[in-house]
């Protein structure tokens, strides 16, 4: 079938899209032009895209053109905006027209809408079902209102003979886009990372909480088997937050909150939090409509679409444990020891070091790119994280739990102070520069550091594990082909000093390592995304350079290939390789294999801009670097690029990371989520435009 999803780029229009997709149909995805750069980052690449606007009849006219069914998932989700108005444009507006264009469309034989259990009310003190209508005397939120008043049109649309069938999903949650509808999740994130302290409210609130995939599975056994002007609840267990958090706390192995926060607290934050976004413009977490709605029960019955569609709404502990281990690999950090995950200790093969909660790490290269999402996540996950850097190094965007060590690593007294009453080592820090006018420093900082980083662990006899992180570069070039960690760089010829340098680290490590030092060593990739605009974070630098009109074109003809890997990602596997990682071994932490054309075309894909018209020939870039260089020795500012980075650009440098994923758990992202988010990423930050 042909059919059309309204709200695409949402948490549940995107998921939906998917799965038509995977069923086999063809898929027409209507979203803002707005949205996500245009929808495409996270949309499967055989999903047609139609831009337009639910307040404006013509497109969504356009976009149903040759459809046989219309979901209409597309809604102003919020508890609280600035200007109320939108709930019913967007959500009663956006509907009516929808209606409007289907009659318009003769192929359309079917609109499957996506209501809200607050279209079908409160329930305190009682499990209700489809029968219950809303009683439409005080609303909790002007969404709860929006969408009761958009139940009637629909209700009403269906007495008129419109084929529509109205589906009602309830609290939703699981993996996905992190938006309004995807409560429970930030929720969570906000408990595991230390800003919510207790349990909100004592738990008279009660939720019909329904799993994001199962929600989609009820919308597409909608479109096949619900009748027409039928309303079907898709929803599931019906618990509080009280009870949520407690099962968090089960599942993960961590403690529950120790005090209730009472709702006339919650509510007061929620007034200030709403206050403050007038003036920051920025959508609050919590607001005061928020806190109304617990002060209800919103209990439901999902019988009849079980009964009709074979809705099978999944065990709310089953789902929890796969969102928290969604949020694990991404946002948060805890000690989990059940569902199949291996508790804080290395693998087998003589990891030697038991990991909990609560131990003392160091982190070399702390204000890094790297080094400086490191100390945060460590820290987030309750270790106590001391962070060693030079004292000329800005550690002001250091948590403030992070204890500072200064010294530096051609210094190994200060390492070895800094080592002190430390159960393990990140050495992360590094000299990572294609290029410098002094090329002693790669040698100073990256091998002759790593020694010291050795000898100051060799005194600490609390120090059980060292994790140092390497380079690709340390692998080699795989031109024509993928390598794995068996590849040994030929050592023939070096692009940059700074290969060369870590090569060379690469065999101390190594060698170590046979010594009997508990090492293990991590090789990340081309490491992007959101942070510090540092030299390794060479992809954000390259897009600000194209979207501010200083990088014209293609860099090259495609003929480079990179291993691209999100920086969070990374983080995630220095973690993993601390708790599971064989001593000796060593692990690349790469991500998808791509060319900087196929960076740049996605980025156009994205963003809805141009891609580039022409390439820029890479003996032309060389001599623009070596005038850089030039140019740098007069000047003393580093260049963007440096005739050695061209040198690199000759090469391939394609990597597996199945090792890392079997025996770390390692996810790297998908390279379009991950470039999506980095891309919003840069114009929050209006280093970019689109």
């Amino acid at each position: 079938m042909r059919v059309v999803v309204t709200g695409a780029t949402g948490y549940l229009g995107s998921r939906l899209c998917g799965a038509l997709s995977d069923a086999g149909h063809a898929v027409r995805a209507f979203a803002l032009r707005s949205a996500d750069g245009g929808g495409g980052g996270l949309l499967p690449a055989s999903v047609e895209l139609a831009y337009g606007d639910v307040a404006d009849v013509e497109s969504l006219a356009v976009a149903f053109d040759g459809c046989d069914a219309v979901f209409h998932v597309a809604a102003a989700v919020e508890a609280w905006l600035p200007d109320p108005s939108v709930f019913i444009t967007v959500n009663v507006g956006g509907l009516e027209n929808v209606l409007k264009a289907a009659r318009r469309t003769p192929t359309v034989k079917k609109i499957i809408y996506t209501s809200s259990f607050f279209a079908i009310g409160p329930t305190d003190g009682h499990i209700a079902d489809e029968t219950q209508m809303h009683r439409g005397k005080a609303f909790c939120t002007e969404y709860e209102k929006s969408k009761v008043l958009a139940d009637r049109v629909a209700l009403q649309a269906a007495a008129e003979g419109m084929p529509i069938t109205i589906v009602y999903p309830g609290f939703m949650y699981g993996p996905g886009k992190l938006t309004a509808g995807n409560l429970v999740s930030r929720i969570l994130i906000e408990r595991f990372n230390g800003r919510l302290p207790g349990y909100i409210g004592h738990g008279h609130d009660l939720e019909s909480f329904s799993h994001v995939d199962d929600v989609v599975s009820g919308h597409v056994a909608a479109m096949e088997r619900g009748r027409a002007g039928e309303r079907y609840l898709l929803t599931g267990e019906n618990a509080s937050l009280v009870q949520i958090f407690d099962m968090a706390a089960s599942i993960t192995n961590t403690k529950a909150p120790r005090l209730h926060i009472p709702l006339w607290l919650v509510e007061l934050y929620g007034w200030i939090s709403v206050l403050v976004s007038r003036i920051t413009g920025k959508l609050p977490f919590i607001s005061y409509p928020a806190v109304r709605v617990l002060r209800h029960q919103w209990a439901y019955s999902c019988d009849k679409a079980k009964k009709e569609l074979g809705y099978s709404p999944r065990n709310l502990a089953e789902g929890l444990s796969e969102t928290l281990s969604w949020l694990k690999d991404r946002l948060v950090h805890f000690e989990w020891k059940r569902s199949g995950w291996i508790g804080r200790c290395c693998g087998g093969g003589g990891g030697g070091l038991t990991v909990a909660v609560g131990m003392r790490v160091v982190v070399t290269g702390a204000t890094g790119y790297l080094g400086g999402r490191l100390c945060e996540a460590l820290a987030g996950a309750g270790h106590a994280v001391r962070a060693f850097a030079r004292r000329s190094s800005d550690a002001s965007a250091l948590p403030g739990s992070v204890e500072l060590a200064y010294g530096d690593v051609t210094d190994e007294e200060s390492l070895a102070a800094a080592f002190d009453g430390c159960d393990a080592v990140f050495h992360v820090a590094a000299a990572v520069e294609p290029w410098l006018p002094d090329p002693s420093v790669f040698t100073n900082v990256n091998v002759r550091g790593l020694e010291n980083v050795l000898k100051a662990a060799k005194r600490t006899p609390t120090v059980k594990k060292i994790i140092y992180t390497s380079s690709f570069f340390a692998i080699g070039p795989t031109d024509g082909y993928i390598a794995d960690e068996t590849q040994r760089h030929q050592e023939k010829t070096f692009c940059t000093e700074y290969e060369k340098s870590k090569v060379v680290a690469d065999r101390i490590a190594l060698q170590a390592a046979a010594d009997g030092v508990p090492i293990t060593i991590v090789y990340p990739g081309v490491i992007y995304g959101p942070g510090k605009l540092t030299t390794g974070n060479l992809v954000s630098h390259l897009l600000i350079e194209r979207f501010n009109g200083r990088l014209p074109g293609y860099i090259g003809d495609g003929y480079d290939r990179e291993s691209f890997c999100h920086i969070d990602d990374v983080v995630n596997g220095h973690i993993a390789a601390m708790e599971k990682g064989r001593l000796g071994e060593r692990y690349l932490l790469t991500g998808e294999n791509l060319s900087l054309k196929n960076i740049f075309d996605m980025v156009a894909n994205i963003t809805t801009t141009k891609a580039p018209r022409f390439h820029v020939p890479l003996w032309l870039i060389e001599i623009y670097g070596w005038i850089s260089v030039f140019v740098s020795r007069i000047t003393g500012n580093l260049p963007l690029i440096s005739y050695p980075t061209v040198y690199v650009l000759r090469h391939q440098w394609a990597y597996s990371c199945d090792k890392a994923k079997r025996e770390l758990g390692y996810k790297p992202r998908n390279f379009t989520e991950g470039l999506s988010e980095m891309l919003l990423w840069l114009k929050d930050e209006k280093l970019i435009k689109f």
